[in-house]
């Protein structure tokens, strides 16, 4: 028993020994493959082509900083870079600070920047990057220090960028992008929005939720919003160069450098403001205020009485005649419809209740006592007349003639004709309204 113990216990080293050495075996063969890919995307960029030989001092190579033999810097601003950014840059996972600005980089922004998921400051300014800002870029979780100013971009600002938590500076100014600004944005604790020189659109989201707010030099429309999200202080706003109209808002809090000038905004400017310089407010010719160069407005509330007032009136002038033709013709038509007011002699309408008399002068009157001239009409007997009554009730009357009225087969025969008449209902038969049966008829 003694023997086999001190046999076994080398035995018992030797295997952990070996297992320990296959899994530090194992774990170094992983980080040189890695190290050894981060290299070749090193290499691949061709910004170090004169240290392709040296990669194992890839962390002593210019603008280089490693951090256990892995890079996580890069900072290359100003050194004459050129040609496109190459995908391989995706590999480069652990790196936090990325600068390439100032340089003569072409080309879109490889999506694989998103693999740079550790990155919590990158920079490509002033270069002459075209393209879109890649969607992927809410990949970058870390990112707090965003700025591709200056180049050629194109396209709208991705909404993705919304989702970039932790990011305080999104300077995206001089570039060539369109469309409106996301409201994703406004859910950003930013210390800088820098979105000048482009040619965005629409209106002023007032969600936006940074200290620092520049969107000169666009298409902006609408209103000036009167404040920006829950800010409590606000160091620089500019507006200038756009095409903003309504009056100037009295803000919750003011910056401590404002630009208004060349917008299309009108009415008093704020007492609170009245301390910046003219140049705030150049080019916005209906702008009032007691600052050099514009027009007193000591009469505010009666100027602004006046501009309401005046097109309201002139508006209420011009449909007056209007109202008054159309309240003529209702009532016209209305009296015309139902005419309360009795005729000179009665109403030949309420005929139901004739006693021999009624409106009979009025149609003697009517027909100049049945004047050939109001004649429209004759047939086997009678003749039919035009009149058109006191009421101006237009009515044709079919009259026997007194030689006629003598005969019985007329007499016979205009009673049946008025019998048939008050019995039938047809569109096309002319509706009956009373008759008269007397010797002045």
């Amino acid at each position: 028993m003694k023997s086999y113990f001190y046999t076994s216990i080398p035995t018992f080293f030797l295997l952990s020994i070996i297992v320990l050495t296959s899994g530090i075996t194992r774990a170094t063969n992983d980080d040189s493959e890695w190290l050894a890919a981060e290299a070749k995307a090193l290499m691949e960029t061709g910004w170090w082509s004169n240290y392709t030989t040296r990669v194992g001092d890839r962390c002593m190579w210019p603008g280089i900083q490693c951090n256990a033999g892995s890079v996580v810097v890069i900072n290359l601003s100003g050194h004459g870079l050129s040609g496109g950014i190459t995908p391989q840059i995706g590999s480069l996972s652990n790196i936090r600070y990325f600068d390439l600005s100032n340089n003569s980089l072409v080309g879109p922004i490889p999506s694989s920047v998103s693999n740079l998921t550790n990155l919590w400051y990158l920079s490509m300014a002033s270069n002459l990057l075209e393209g879109p800002i890649p969607r992927e870029i809410e990949s970058l979780n870390a990112l707090e220090y965003l700025n591709l100013s200056a180049n050629k971009l194109s396209g709208p600002i991705p909404t993705q960028i919304g989702n970039l938590s932790n990011l305080r500076y999104l300077i995206l100014a001089k570039n060539n992008l369109s469309g409106r600004i996301p409201l994703q944005i406004g859910g950003l604790s930013l210390y800088q929005l820098e979105l000048s020189h482009n040619i965005i659109t629409g209106d002023i989201p007032s969600q936006l939720n940074s200290q620092s707010i520049d969107l000169s030099h666009n298409l902006l429309q609408g209103v000036i919003p009167s404040r920006f999200g829950s800010l409590t202080q606000l160091s620089l706003l500019d507006l200038s160069r756009n095409n903003l109209t309504g009056m100037i808002p009295e803000l919750p809090i003011y910056p401590k450098k404002l630009n208004l000038s060349f917008n299309s905004l009108w009415g008093p400017i704020p007492h609170g403001l009245l301390d910046f310089p003219p140049e705030t407010f150049t080019g916005n010719k209906d702008l009032c205020g007691s600052i050099q160069g514009f027009i007193p407005c000591s009469s505010t509330k009666h100027n602004l009485a006046v501009i309401i007032l005046v097109p309201t009136l002139l508006f209420l002038i011009s449909i007056f005649p209007l109202v008054i033709f159309i309240l003529c013709q209702q009532y016209r038509a209305k009296a015309l419809k139902h005419d309360p007011s009795p005729t000179k002699n009665g109403d030949l309408f309420s005929i139901w209740n004739f006693d021999g008399k009624i409106a009979f002068e009025d149609i003697i009157k009517a027909t100049e006592d049945f004047d050939i001239k109001y004649c429209i009409g004759t047939g086997c007997y009678g003749s039919v007349y035009r009149a058109v009554l006191p009421s101006g009730r237009v009515v044709a009357l079919k009259k026997l003639h007194r030689l006629e009225a003598e005969q019985p087969t007329y007499d016979t025969s205009f009673r049946n004709e008025i019998n048939f008449l008050t019995e039938i209902r047809h569109k096309n038969i002319v509706k009956l309204h009373g008759f008269c049966l007397h010797n002045r008829c």
